[in-house]
């Protein structure tokens, strides 16, 4: 999680259990608009027969998942909200602890299905490329049973429930915003992946900033605090620098995706030019 860090360093910024695995979030919005728009889906059901073995161990012993609370179904229920009114569910990008409730096995059929069956996915057309052929680096964070079933679920209609956003506007030229409706724009950052994007939410006057893992934490706010997972390290440190300067100009909330002490807060400057986090859930 802290790539070029070494472990004397970062070992001071998380504590570490036997096996040096760190204590980590796989956080889920639900963003209310016109619509309702899911923003990642967590790690996904455990018991699931999709669920891949690790080196020879199950995937919940291997990153050592606390299932006894934090359950996406179980969450979007207790709130009020069933799997039919979702009308959007998109990621930061595919990675498998961002798409774990994409697709779940049926038990009657025993396919892998949409778990959102009334929902367009939506990713960037990059994203997707990545996914259906990995670099070399990332391979092992993809499972494409959370995605590959999105193009078969419906054989009549082979795109009803996938959505690939271009990145070109109405002049034929690159774009990297996408708004899904007002108030709502996703921004291809890259870095992480070819096609990671994070949510801009802006409404009554205040903006909130889904930073996927571009700042996945808010001890990653210091630009240099990079991930090994990032596979374009100098694109990740550029992009977190342009969206932290406009965190600090225009008064963003930051929402990390994976912090286990802090769901956001905002950024300040000091007099020496570094970033300071300001926690406020």
């Amino acid at each position: 999680m802290f790539g070029n860090l070494p472990k004397v360093k970062w070992q001071t910024l998380c504590r570490t259990d036997s096996r040096n695995r760190i204590m980590l979030t796989a956080r889920c919005y639900l963003i209310k608009g016109k619509t309702l728009t899911l923003f990642d889906t967590g790690m996904g059901n455990m018991m699931d027969p999709m669920m891949p073995e690790i080196l020879g161990g199950s995937y919940i012993d291997f990153f050592s998942v606390n299932q006894n609370h934090g359950n996406l179904m179980t969450e979007l229920e207790n709130a009020g909200f069933g799997k039919k009114e979702i009308r959007f569910v998109t990621q930061s990008h595919l990675h498998l602890d961002h798409t774990g409730w994409h697709t779940y096995t049926d038990p009657e059929s025993g396919k892998i299905l949409p778990t959102f069956l009334d929902a367009t996915y939506l990713m960037h057309e990059w994203e997707w490329r990545a996914a259906l052929s990995p670099h070399t680096l990332g391979k092992a964070s993809y499972r494409k049973a959370s995605y590959m079933p999105l193009t078969s679920a419906d054989l009549m209609w082979p795109q009803k429930y996938l959505w690939q956003i271009k990145g070109i506007n109405a002049l034929g030229k690159r774009d990297n915003n996408f708004q899904l409706e007002p108030g709502l724009t996703f921004i291809k950052t890259g870095g992480h992946t070819d096609g990671h994007w994070a949510a801009l939410i802006d409404s009554e006057e205040k903006k909130a900033f889904l930073a996927g893992d571009l700042i996945p934490t808010h001890k990653h706010i210091p630009p240099a605090n990079i991930m090994s997972y990032d596979l374009w390290p100098t694109r990740v440190v550029r992009e977190k620098i342009k969206f932290l300067e406009r965190a600090v100009r225009e008064h963003w909330l930051i929402l990390f995706d994976h912090d286990p002490d802090y769901i956001g807060g905002y950024v300040k400057k000091n007099n020496k030019g570094l970033f300071l986090f300001e926690p406020i859930c």
